[in-house]
């Protein structure tokens, strides 16, 4: 996931499952040491906003961007 990836607690499954999503898309934690890897969505609700916002910067996003509209 990277360097500046900090894993959740063990028993948080819903952290987890967001940083599942995240890693499918291709999100990682990575940084060139100026500030860390920019905001990264700790919840599922967050998770649909993010992706919404990230997918339509990102050409392939459109692909899947129907998906988050339900």
């Amino acid at each position: 996931m990277g360097l500046d990836f900090k894993a959740p607690p063990r028993k948080d499954s819903k952290a987890w499952n967001v940083l599942e999503v995240l890693s499918g898309y291709g999100f990682r934690f990575h940084s060139c040491g100026c500030g860390g890897p920019g905001y990264r969505p700790r919840t599922l609700k967050d998770l649909k906003k993010f992706l919404q916002t990230e997918l339509l910067k990102d050409p392939k996003g459109r692909e899947v961007h129907h998906l988050l509209q339900k």
